[in-house]
């Protein structure tokens, strides 16, 4: 019955659920062995993974409202010591907090509701820049996946994606999340803040170990 489920070289996803902790993992079935002839079978499943990261089931969506989220399990609630859940930060730009033990990739999600040539998005802390040139459309989305094994730039386009790595004005920075704040800023037609576009970070906390 186990081997339905544990089919040896194809694709699985384990779950795993402790107190607060609710995440997953991708892999392939390497074995699924088993004592046959035993009153009490044992089995052992190996699953290979290559990114060996387990990642939160909650999707984390950040975008320039300045809306920084603060909450997070476990958590008590004094009295006399209240608890935060969200914070307003209104100086600009976008502010990403990767509670994570590591640095982790993330989808950016950019949404144009008007014509455009070019986009760009900054790391403020590290510097490292993004420049797409292309004749966007209003409606178009860009999907930029940093995430390692998965990299890539893609346009939505009435229904269709189109590759865009091709357009990268100085070859792509596929930006990773430090653990800690992370600070980007972005512009359309280099008019920072632009409002023809919208942007948001698409990520999921990470660990290492359970």
């Amino acid at each position: 019955e186990l081997e339905k489920y544990f089919v040896t070289k194809e694709d699985c996803r384990f779950y795993y659920t402790h107190g607060s902790l609710d995440v997953y993992i991708d892999g392939k079935v390497e074995a699924c062995e088993y004592s046959m002839f035993n009153a009490r079978q044992v089995m052992q499943i190996s699953i290979i993974c290559a990114y060996p990261y387990f990642s939160a089931m909650d999707l984390i969506i950040q975008d320039a409202s300045g809306v920084l989220p603060q909450f997070t399990f476990p958590f008590t609630i004094e009295e006399d010591d209240p608890v935060v859940i969200s914070e307003l930060d209104d100086s600009g730009g976008i502010k990403v907090n990767n509670t994570s033990d590591t640095s982790i990739g993330c989808e950016i999600v950019v949404t144009f509701s008007d014509s455009a040539s070019a986009f760009s998005l900054t790391n403020i802390g590290t510097g490292q820049s993004m420049v797409i040139n292309y004749s966007f459309q209003a409606d178009d989305v860009i999907r930029i996946n940093t995430k390692p094994a998965q990299k890539s730039i893609r346009l939505l386009r009435s229904g269709a994606y189109i590759n865009l790595l091709a357009y990268m004005a100085y070859g792509p920075t596929f930006f990773q999340l430090e653990s800690g704040m992370d600070y980007f800023s972005y512009s359309v037609d280099n008019v920072a803040d632009s409002p023809k576009s919208d942007v948001k970070f698409m990520y999921r906390y990470e660990y290492r170990g359970l």
